[in-house]
């Protein structure tokens, strides 16, 4: 596993939907809410990068948005949310999604061997889609103090 610790500004200005991921049911409840996020674009035929990315904050509070290409009018019942890390561990996934709980103790692992202290958001960054799963790409980021 190579993670990498960057102490480098990142940030995004993101658009979507957000909910609480009961008993930490992140993938059910991340995959509701981007369902309802895509619906809204859909609906308002929305320019969007078409990047999802998923926002993970205290109290199992799951944010799943994507970047605009502008800024949505009211009324589209979207929610704006601003990112930015200072301090990050990074790591990028290459392959199935079923893979990302596995990438996540390593990270952890890592992170611990390194003394290093979490903190949130912790985001989700996925490439395109791609019916070949050994060529998803799924971009980790975790906030460190």
């Amino acid at each position: 596993m190579e993670l990498q610790i960057i102490d480098q500004n990142y940030s995004l200005s993101l658009y979507g939907v957000s909910g609480i991921a009961v008993n930490r049911t992140f993938a059910p409840t991340g995959m509701k809410l981007m369902g309802e996020m895509w619906e809204k674009i859909q609906a308002h035929k929305l320019k969007n990068k078409g990047i999802n990315v998923w926002v993970y904050e205290a109290n199992e509070h799951l944010f799943t948005g994507v970047e605009m290409e502008e800024v949505p009018p009211p009324g589209t019942g979207l929610e704006p949310k601003e990112v930015s890390l200072k301090k990050y561990a990074y790591y990028k996934l290459i392959g199935p999604y079923s893979k990302i709980p596995a990438a996540y103790e390593e990270i952890r692992t890592a992170i611990k061997r390194q003394a290093l202290n979490t903190c949130f958001p912790w985001l989700e960054v996925y490439g395109h889609w791609t019916p070949d799963e050994s060529k998803l790409e799924t971009e980790i980021f975790i906030c460190l103090v």
